[in-house]
């Protein structure tokens, strides 16, 4: 999921300064609560659409083994960082610069 996060953290250029001077975003108490409320926001859209990806998969899913597996890994989170693209573009999800702002 950290990694997910990261990807989509990039994608952004606030996101960018996030991870470049993250002292800037979360050392005042209210910049804390307001990168809390903004990621929280991030999280929920990534839970819901990794269990959408994982609804489909057989109960004796091989979970331990596959989150080993580099490729498996690479290629989940390219479809949920790919998702949540399509849902910024479809106004369903806000990108990490637009969540900043409406977090305040």
């Amino acid at each position: 999921m950290l990694f997910v996060i990261k990807k989509i953290f990039e994608l952004d250029e606030i996101g960018q300064d996030m991870m470049a001077k993250p002292a800037s975003y979360v050392h005042a108490e209210g910049s804390r609560s307001k990168f809390r409320k903004m990621i929280d926001s991030v999280i929920t859209g990534l839970t819901i659409d990794l269990d959408v990806e994982t609804q489909e998969l057989a109960d004796d899913f091989d979970y331990r083994g596959k989150l080993r597996d580099r490729e498996y890994v690479l290629k989940l989170v390219r479809g949920l960082v790919a998702t949540h693209r399509k849902d910024i573009l479809r106004k369903k999800a806000l990108a990490i610069g637009e969540a900043w702002k409406q977090s305040a």
